[in-house]
């Protein structure tokens, strides 16, 4: 038995250290073609906005969020991570709009951009056998709701823009939302709160029952 399972556990140690030396080959990879595709997806974005404008920026980058939902989680592939980072770069290059135009969809995007990327960089740096697409914290989630969420707010920019409301009503707006999102704050932090108190009355509850249970025994067989 051992002569036949030692051929197994040899294979098995060859897989685990052909994996291991992928690993760090591709973390040595994207460690210097991550940033190189960062940067040049800057400049062609900073290139881009001066033709394309704000609108022009604002579909591609749409069109960059939505598609992140048809890439798998574990896909690891250096074609497809160094595209992910040039167009991450691309986003920020976006924000050289905020020279110009409206800054606040600009300088927003380019805070996306940085979030992913520092995300992906720790993943690439400390973590080399976890560099996937997941590193870059842009993995489907259910019913797509992070693109919905940014799309969301990219629709809210300009719909605030076209509509062109009274000031007195864009402050109205104002106070509605922060209500809205602290009130959903501060609900989710009480529900949270009250499941956590649960949790520790049971927890302190069984201990007192099992004590109890032992004391009892004891004296029993006493």
């Amino acid at each position: 038995m051992r002569d036949i399972a030692e051929p197994g556990a040899c294979k098995l140690m060859v897989e685990v250290e052909e994996d291991a030396m992928g690993s760090r080959m591709l973390a040595t990879q994207i460690r210097w073609l991550g940033p190189l595709a960062t940067l040049c997806g800057l400049a062609c974005g900073y290139a881009a906005v001066g033709v394309l404008g704000q609108e022009g920026m604002t579909v591609l980058t749409v069109i960059f969020f939505a598609g992140t939902n048809w890439i798998p989680s574990e896909v690891d592939s250096l074609t497809t991570l160094c595209f992910i980072c040039f167009a991450l770069g691309g986003v920020m290059g976006f924000g050289g709009e905020a020279l110009h135009g409206h800054p606040q969809l600009p300088l927003f995007f380019v805070l996306v951009a940085l979030f992913h990327l520092t995300e992906f960089s720790f993943c690439a740096l400390f973590h080399e056998k976890e560099i996937e697409f997941r590193g870059f914290m842009l993995t489907p989630v259910p019913a797509a709701g992070y693109s919905i969420a940014i799309i969301a707010a990219i629709l809210e920019f300009w719909l605030w823009h076209a509509v062109g409301m009274l000031r007195t009503f864009q402050f109205a707006f104002v106070l509605l939302g922060g209500v809205l999102a602290f009130g959903g704050w501060g609900l989710r932090t009480d529900s949270s709160s009250q499941k956590t108190n649960a949790f520790e009355f049971f927890q302190l509850n069984g201990c007192h029952l099992n004590f109890v249970h032992c004391f009892t025994q004891f004296h029993q067989f006493d």
